[in-house]
């Protein structure tokens, strides 16, 4: 199924990224970066069917080349600081075909970057393992119309600092997304697939259902060798939630607008839909007679209990009990986004522990028998400095992990998630309730001819009926 997914983020020195070694193992080639000396080779990688730079026409000719473009870039900024690309990932949909998907990613990226002045490093990959994407690095950096490279912002009357170019403004990411979502479209349909994907979340779409979270690379690599990750099975379970969610909602819709749709003169009295349901006498078996009475005990139990007289009193508990339901989808929501964010903390947690005396051991080398060790335990060291990134950015300076903090949150969450879905399938056994009074009613109108409902409802009103 084609899906809308784009990611971006930024490339800089003070993360200890360096643009030459992105863009040698997004195209699986081997760079010496001119900034450290350093060589770096990623030719043993594999998925990679298509590379390409593509430039704007003020571009030299020479930045075709990828180690001249990066490596040009890298010597431009002088801060250990300093950040150097922009890199966008994009999920290319299954549906459509490698040289597709291709030509796809090649359009979005002429159209919405090139155009506007940056130079891009298109790289495709595809392994065949059913996640076709596209990794885009991009200049930050705009040229002059003599190729040269200009400052990223001046100096303006008030001393203001000014940008040169609007690329990293918040409007941006969003037309982006967007320019994505609507390209993708277009594409889908013209090679006839009947699907469609939408950049905007769920949430400003109107949608009650909770998104999935991206497995990211670890996990997947987990998953493509037969291992479970929470990663997985959150997804799974939010899939099975949304199911029901689906489901249910649809039911809420067709109760609710039956109910509005009912043609009751003066406010039908339940008691004339409980007694025409005990005359229904007709049954096939014992069971159905069963099923009958079953029905009749949920009925009386429901209106005794929420201390309804007529069908204008029903439409008014169904309102309350759609929007119990409202707030308890709403509160599920926010409670699952906090648990989603504590297990990420366990998560990463896992990992630094993990790996902790490993990066302890790689600070004590130098030299080349720091870099050899590096290359040995390259992805195991990645984690951990992501890892460590991760709790440097939440801990606001702050040295000590509250891991039991979190965890006596997390069960305390889950507890009251519990609790809140106790009282959601019990709403939805009201649903089926007020179902159920709907057909009963239906049925009542369809049974009693016209000319008579008058006069039954002038003799249901002069008697006290206590339900």
């Amino acid at each position: 199924m084609a899906i809308c997914h784009i990611s971006m983020q930024i490339i800089s020195r003070g993360k200890g990224k360096t643009a030459v070694a992105a863009a040698a193992y997004r195209a699986g080639k081997e760079i010496r970066s001119q900034y450290d000396g350093r060589v770096c080779s990623y030719t043993r990688k594999g998925g990679i069917i298509y590379k390409e730079i593509i430039l704007p026409e003020n571009a030299p000719k020479e930045y075709k080349d990828r180690s001249t473009l990066w490596n040009s870039v890298e010597m431009a900024e002088r801060y250990k600081t300093a950040q150097l690309a922009r890199e966008i990932v994009i999920a290319l949909p299954v549906e459509l075909t490698q040289e597709q998907n291709i030509s796809l990613a090649r359009e979005y990226v002429k159209k919405v970057f090139v155009n506007s002045g940056m130079c891009a490093d298109l790289c495709v990959h595809d392994d065949g393992s059913g996640n076709p994407h596209a990794h885009i690095m991009l200049t930050l950096r705009a040229l002059d119309e003599q190729g040269k490279w200009k400052p990223k912002s001046f100096t303006d009357s008030k001393g203001r600092k000014v940008p040169v170019t609007n690329w990293s403004d918040h409007e941006r990411a969003e037309e982006w997304r967007k320019a994505w979502a609507d390209l993708q479209n277009e594409y889908l349909k013209k090679y006839h697939i009947d699907q469609t994907v939408d950049h905007r979340s769920f949430k400003r779409q109107g949608r009650e259902e909770k998104p999935t979270i991206h497995l990211g690379n670890t996990c997947y690599r987990l998953k493509r060798r037969g291992f479970r990750t929470w990663r997985g099975d959150y997804n799974r379970d939010v899939e099975v939630t949304n199911n029901k969610l689906r489901q249910l909602n649809a039911r809420i819709r067709k109760a609710k607008d039956e109910l509005y749709t009912q043609t009751l003169i003066g406010a039908l009295s339940l008691a004339d839909v409980g007694e025409r349901v005990l005359e229904w006498r007709n049954f096939n078996s014992h069971y159905d007679a069963y099923q009958r009475l079953q029905e009749v005990v949920n009925f009386h139990n429901f209106i005794r209990g929420n201390d309804l007289h007529n069908m204008s009193e029903v439409v008014e508990r169904a309102e309350k009990m759609y929007d119990e339901i409202r707030d308890i989808t709403k509160e599920v929501k926010k409670i699952d986004k906090r648990l989603d964010t504590l297990e990420t903390h366990r998560a990463q947690y896992a990992i630094y522990k993990q790996y902790y005396s490993l990066a302890k051991e790689c600070s004590k080398l130098t030299g080349k028998k720091q870099d050899a060790f590096y290359d040995q335990y390259r992805d195991q060291l990645d984690d951990f400095k992501s890892a460590k990134l991760y709790f440097d950015k939440i801990m606001n300076g702050k040295t000590k992990l509250p891991i039991k903090d979190w965890e006596r949150e997390e069960k305390g969450l889950h507890k009251k998630r519990w609790e809140l879905c106790d009282k959601y399938y019990d709403l939805r056994n009201e649903v089926k309730t007020v179902e159920q009074i709907r057909r009963s009613a239906e049925k009542l109108f369809d049974e009693i001819p016209v000319e008579q409902e008058f006069d039954q409802l002038d003799r249901r009103r002069s008697r006290d009926y206590t339900l």
